[in-house]
């Protein structure tokens, strides 16, 4: 015997939200993809055509359908915020990096390299450590 197949009910509020966002077309991509799977879903078709149709992988429609049932649409379309280390360049770093890059060269130099900037921030206590890519990076970012 085969599988049963899942079918979604969406409430009607549900149906149009997913009609207008897919209609709207100012969402990223994979967003799209994913309120497509839930309305095809809904009108009837099978995980395995939904996937058929939209290029999808099988597991992946169904992944979908089974976060909608755990945690509704919201679950269904968004992905989770992601945990991750924090930035280590802060707006506070980088307006210190621009404001000694700015700065009067140190005795005996014409300008700052980006190897003394590195030094003198972390000799003023801005942070305890900071490469010279770094640095060039907040540089070029801040022209």
């Amino acid at each position: 015997m085969g599988r049963k197949f899942k079918f979604i009910q969406l409430t009607a509020e549900e149906r149009a939200y997913l009609n207008q966002y897919v209609k709207q077309g100012e969402s990223r991509a994979l967003e799209q993809a994913r309120s497509r799977i839930l309305l095809f879903n809904d009108s009837g078709k099978t995980s395995r055509e939904i996937a058929v149709l939209l290029d999808w992988n099988y597991v992946s429609v169904t992944q979908i359908l089974s976060r909608y049932e755990q945690g509704g649409l919201e679950r269904a379309l968004f992905d989770a915020p992601r945990s991750g280390a924090p930035r280590k360049l802060t707006p506070e770093l980088e307006a210190k990096v621009s404001a000694v890059a700015c700065s009067e060269a140190p005795d005996g130099r014409v300008r700052w390299t980006i190897r003394l900037l590195a030094d003198e921030v972390v000799r003023m206590q801005a942070t305890e450590s900071i490469s010279a890519s770094s640095v060039r990076s907040i540089l070029k970012k801040a022209n």
